[in-house]
């Protein structure tokens, strides 16, 4: 099910009835996307883990579930305070997650991006940070090597990276500017993978992430169309 939704066409309307108005554009919007990777734990080939040190093989227990999630910019708020704060809340999103790695979560992200994404959104200038490298640049060199080095990766990102420094136009724009939604995503999936005793295969692990995104993202009819949930307390 989940591959048939990945590779189903996207029906767009005509230009034709847009303009008749049979089908007016959206209002154009900002998409959020975050992405996260965190750890499953594997069983080894049952019974084979001492053959396999012998033979200095690499044991793969605890490979990664890469994850996603987007929602719109409008469906985030804050409500009530935790350490003096108001906390951030999503009233609706999309989330997928697979263990076949980021060449396996593209498509699936991709699906779930179509659907909340139909305007371009212009790019948007980054924010000025010749200052901050300036100060880390004149700093480094007083530091001590472990505090250099840490110097040296922050200006290596800020010159590598400049689409990603816009933290001060993203607050202009009430956009999130930290990872807090794809963590919130990753949290579940990991407390209920990652329970006492539990080990997975790969196929076992990724079947169930299959059904744990189609229930949180309100497909579960897909897969069982003659069954009517009730309350949560009786699923």
């Amino acid at each position: 099910m989940r591959q048939r939704l990945v590779e189903a066409p996207v029906l767009v309307a005509p230009q034709a009835q847009v303009a008749l108005g049979a089908d007016p554009r959206p209002t154009p919007f900002t998409l959020v996307i975050q992405m996260d990777a965190w750890n499953i734990r594997e069983r080894d080939p049952w019974g084979k883990t001492q053959p396999m040190r012998n033979r200095k093989e690499e044991l793969k227990r605890w490979p990664w579930v890469y994850t996603a999630t987007c929602f719109r910019l409008e469906q985030r708020g804050r409500k009530g305070k935790q350490n003096n704060k108001l906390r951030a809340l999503i009233t609706e999103r999309s989330s997928v997650a697979t263990r076949g790695g980021v060449e396996a979560l593209r498509p699936q992200r991709y699906y779930e991006a179509r659907h909340w994404v139909k305007p371009l959104l212009r790019p948007i200038r980054n924010d000025p940070v010749a200052a901050v490298l300036t100060h880390l640049q004149d700093l480094q060199p007083r530091l001590e090597a472990a505090a250099a080095k840490a110097a040296g990766a922050a200006i290596a990102y800020y010159q590598n990276h400049p689409a990603r420094r816009q933290h001060k136009n993203a607050r202009r724009r009430h956009e999130p500017v930290g990872s807090g939604a794809i963590e919130s995503t990753c949290r579940p999936l990991q407390c209920r993978m990652k329970r006492c005793g539990q080990f997975w295969s790969t196929r076992g692990d990724e079947a169930l992430l299959c059904l744990e995104m189609f229930w949180r993202t309100d497909r579960w009819e897909l897969l069982f169309p003659h069954a009517q949930i009730t309350a949560v307390s009786n699923n």
